[in-house]
């Protein structure tokens, strides 16, 4: 590699060139979710590099970003840089089980289904759908595990973000009701996800159009005040004949930050309708990141929704392990759940498998959330991956974890 551009491994140092003949930039910096740096200038060889102590891990996404003489910045495509110990899941190839996919409209967005062609109840409901199967391969997975019989077939539903795609939640309703009159082509226009209507409304249409006071939501959070958070949860699940509180509509930050709107939305507007659908069978849950925030949360104050949880890197932040993300913007709504978390003894425990990259800054709070778990009586199964923040970390992670996960639930 002398004198060349690119990264390796050199034994427990990690190496990232950027060939400059010329000289003819001004600076050259490396980005990843583990390492960060600027590379410096060797001109014995005409080459920036970096040289840096190899963090926990096996293989890292990268990009560099390229500084131009007055201050001009451009970005390199993004790369990966694998060390000699890594190896790729075997199930990437790996005989697939027969299925097939299709569109499931739902009040507020549109799912996307995979169904194998065996009969089957079960069901694995995901976060972020669209990018965990298309970055993280969950549908590959799916169809392999269950080719390969390690797990029992199963549906998987993929669900966007709120606000990524929508169908009316009325005609979404007409349509899963089945009710009289409804004309066969806008059966089939609502089953291919053809009409939508705006996002905005759908998500006010179910839960709500206008914000609600920050007391009420601190309150809804932890609990009425005076009242053991145990309480106010089972309080929660008791009330499952009313309307869901009203909260501001938002992006996927805000609905998956601990929102108590959305964790009824998805308990009580989104789960039924799936499980009504595809036969009724234990749903499990799964999430990364923010994702496997709210799946967790959700799961907590609607406990009967859920048979068990998978849950990646989750962001469960505490203010003495994470001030780096103090300027986020809902940073302090999540700190409020995780405390609750922290500090209470006894919960709706289920069979739930977490899984975080050694070298990413999330790793403490996920061992900490870990424990909170088991001590509220959850089955837990907590795996620290040889990677960081990134798609490929998690779906490297999926087995032997959630296939694990998926054997315990269903037995």
């Amino acid at each position: 590699m002398e004198g060349a551009g690119g990264a390796w491994c050199d034994g427990a140092v990690l190496r990232f060139r950027y060939a400059d003949p010329g000289r003819r930039l001004a600076g050259v910096r490396l980005w990843s979710s583990a390492v960060k740096g600027d590379l410096a200038f060797r001109d014995d060889l005409g080459v920036w590099e970096l040289c840096c102590a190899r963090p926990p891990l096996w293989r890292l996404d990268y990009h560099l970003e390229l500084i131009g003489p007055r201050g001009e910045r451009r970005r390199t495509v993004e790369a990966e840089l694998c060390c000699p110990d890594y190896t790729e899941p075997d199930w990437l190839s790996a005989p697939a089980a027969a299925g097939t996919w299709r569109r499931m409209p739902l009040p507020g967005l549109t799912a996307r289904v995979w169904s194998p062609h065996a009969d089957t109840d079960r069901i694995l409901v995901a976060h972020d759908g669209p990018e965990y199967d298309g970055r993280g391969r969950l549908g590959d997975y799916t169809a392999a595990v269950i080719g390969s019989g390690r797990v029992r077939p199963y549906h998987l539903v993929l669900l966007p973000p709120i606000g990524n795609t929508g169908s009316h939640p009325r005609r979404a309703r007409q349509d899963e009701a089945g009710i009289a009159g409804s004309h066969p082509r806008r059966a089939r226009q609502d089953e291919a996800g053809i009409a939508g209507s705006h996002p905005r409304r759908v998500w006010e249409d179910q839960i709500g159009n206008t914000g609600s006071h920050p007391q009420t939501t601190r309150q809804d959070e932890t609990g009425i005040a005076g009242s053991h958070p145990q309480t106010a949860r089972q309080g929660q699940v008791r009330k499952t004949g009313s309307r869901p509180r009203t909260v501001r509509q938002g992006g996927r930050e805000r609905i998956f930050a601990a929102d108590p709107g959305y964790a009824r939305f998805l308990a009580w507007e989104l789960l039924p309708r799936i499980r009504a659908r595809l036969g009724g069978g234990p749903v499990v849950g799964a999430g990364v990141s923010l994702g496997a925030l709210a799946m967790l949360h959700a799961q907590w104050r609607f406990p009967v929704s859920f048979a068990g949880l998978f849950l990646q890197s989750g962001s469960y932040f505490q203010a003495r392990l994470d001030g780096q993300e103090a300027g986020f913007r809902l940073f302090r709504r999540i700190v409020r759940f995780t405390g609750l978390m922290r500090h209470v003894r006894d919960g709706p425990a289920i069979p739930v498998s977490l899984t975080c990259g050694s070298a990413e800054e999330n790793l403490a709070n996920n061992r900490d959330m870990a424990d909170a778990l088991r001590k509220q009586g959850y089955a837990v199964d907590f795996a620290e991956n040889p990677d960081a923040h990134t798609w490929t970390g998690w779906r490297d992670a999926l087995h032997p974890h959630l296939t694990g996960l998926l054997r315990r639930v269903w037995i």
